[in-house]
């Protein structure tokens, strides 16, 4: 075998152990998702870079955020709503256009994760990408 090779599937391989002591099981991925994960670890080509840009800031949820919507219960809109208005601090707040698990505030875009973390996202060419991290603060990510 040749030593790239088998240093790609050991950095797969911890990137799936670390993964394994997060969450205390690996998420089964469907062939996409896994097509994506390697690509992301091993600068592979093939899927989209938005896609790679997800699971590298996520993982499989940054990839189902990136692709999928959802409409959250309304308690959790209604804290991440009162997060964002302290954070203005007296200022009047940009506009937020929302839809289901994504706030539009300007060229900046949060999608709200079933997992109760934040996924920003920027806009790139008429097309949101994933922009960072996730943050459980919706108003962590407005810096």
């Amino acid at each position: 075998m040749e030593l790239a090779a088998l240093a790609g599937l050991r950095a797969s391989a911890a990137a799936r152990a670390r993964e394994l002591l997060l969450r205390g099981r690996l998420p089964e991925l469907s062939e996409h998702q896994d097509h994506v994960r390697l690509a992301a670890e091993h600068d592979l080509g093939g899927p989209s870079e938005a896609a790679v840009r997800a699971w590298r800031s996520g993982g499989a949820d940054g990839l189902e955020y990136l692709e999928t919507a959802w409409t959250p219960p309304r308690r959790d809109v209604a804290r991440a709503q009162a997060l964002l208005a302290a954070a203005w601090e007296g200022e009047t707040p940009p506009e937020v256009r929302i839809w289901r698990n994504r706030w539009t505030l300007g060229s900046l875009q949060l999608r709200y994760g079933r997992d109760g973390r934040w996924y920003p996202f920027t806009l790139h060419e008429g097309e949101w990408w994933p922009a960072g991290p996730p943050e459980r603060d919706p108003a962590a990510l407005l810096s």
